[in-house]
């Protein structure tokens, strides 16, 4: 089995989880981006415009944020936990298998704690990559996708000199 075909059906099972993940870890992102739009919005239309009446909701946007954002994080945090200890318990059930197969010239030449040593480091780099780089990654890209966007909303002939 190639390393890509392993990671690919050691994920399979956790994808609802991974995709709750996502989502929590994208909804963070995107309450840090929205209150320079509201602050923004409240120049150039409340004060700009004298639109006072639109004060009160967007206060409450302004207000709502920083729970929403702590809401999104606790569930990213709890997601990604509960994800990286799932994979890692895969990951060590097939190591442990693996480990049973192997013939007992290889048990008898091999030290005990060589072989538990190797069989921890492998799950921790599983379990970190698994959980912090390609998670991390996936939310890095939908980030500069969506700043991306409202930057061609904003004013599409900067977002062509970006």
């Amino acid at each position: 089995m190639t390393h890509t075909a392993f990671v690919l059906s050691t994920i399979r099972p956790h994808r609802k989880r991974i995709a709750v993940a996502l989502v929590a870890m994208c909804m963070v992102t995107m309450v840090g981006i929205v209150p320079p739009l509201v602050i923004a919005f409240v120049i150039d239309k409340v004060i700009g415009q004298g639109r006072y009446d639109l004060l009160a909701p967007l206060m409450l946007i302004m207000f709502a944020l920083p729970v929403l954002g702590g809401m999104a994080r606790s569930v990213s945090d709890y997601m990604v936990t509960l994800i990286g200890q799932r994979l890692a318990l895969d990951v060590r059930l097939s190591l442990y298998n693996a480990v049973h197969k192997l013939s007992c010239r290889y048990m008898h030449n091999t030290t005990t704690g060589a072989l538990m040593e190797r069989l921890r480091g492998d799950v921790q780099q599983v379990q970190n990559l698994m959980t912090q780089q390609v998670l991390n990654l996936a939310v890095q890209l939908v980030c500069a996708m969506f700043a991306v966007g409202i930057i061609f909303v904003l004013s599409w002939k900067l977002a062509l000199v970006i």
